[in-house]
Formats: structure tokens, sequence, C-alpha cells
């Protein structure tokens, strides 16, 4: 998965696991399952999180990396 390419994957991954822990949380005694569900929905909120500073990274490198080509700069 390229990281600026990756925004679709994330939010693939966010839909299903909140249909899931969603059903999941519905199907049983509520007052116990609300601390899981809230640990695995702050888990995607980490992987957003994620994503987002791996794009802002990405974007410092492909503009490092056209800096040194268009200059003509080698590290060689």
């Amino acid at each position: 998965m390229l990281v600026m390419e990756g925004k679709t994957e994330v939010s693939h991954v966010d839909a299903r696991i909140r249909a899931e822990r969603s059903a999941w949380l519905r199907e049983g005694n509520v007052v116990e399952r609300v601390a899981p569900y809230t640990v695995v929905m702050d888990i995607v909120g980490n992987l957003y999180q994620i994503y987002y500073h791996a794009k802002r990274v990405a974007k410092l490198v492909r503009r490092a990396s056209d800096a040194a080509a268009w200059s003509g700069d080698d590290d060689d």
C-alpha cells in the first residue's frame, strides 16, 4: 500500500470494524461490552493518526527528493 493512496484502505478498515463492533455491542450485555468497544474504536482512531503522520512524512520525502533531483544533487 502506498502511503499517499492509503486513505481508501484505512477507511474500509474503519467501516468494517465499526460495523462489526456495533453489531457485537448490540448482541449482548452492553455494560460489559462498552469498555472493549471503546478500546477497539481508540485503536481505529490511532490507525487514522498513523496514516496521516505517514502521509505527511511521505510528502516531505517526496519534496526533498524532487528538490534534489531538480538541483542535480546526488548523495552517491
